[in-house]
């Protein structure tokens, strides 16, 4: 199974509108507004084959 890792430079306002919403809904909040909003761009970096090493560390 391949995996996508990916780092987003976040605003203040954006870290706290994550924090102000329940776990559950995070997820979907990151995919449906952050990633859509930041994929591509400046604040985003994307980890590609090296998510694997970091994430079995």
């Amino acid at each position: 199974m391949s995996r996508l890792g990916m780092l987003y430079a976040l605003e203040d306002s954006e870290v706290g509108t994550l924090r102000s919403m329940p776990m559950e809904e995070r997820y979907d909040y990151m995919l449906n507004v952050i990633e859509e909003k930041l994929f591509g761009s400046p604040r985003s970096c994307e980890l590609n084959k090296a998510w694997e090493g970091i994430f079995n560390m």
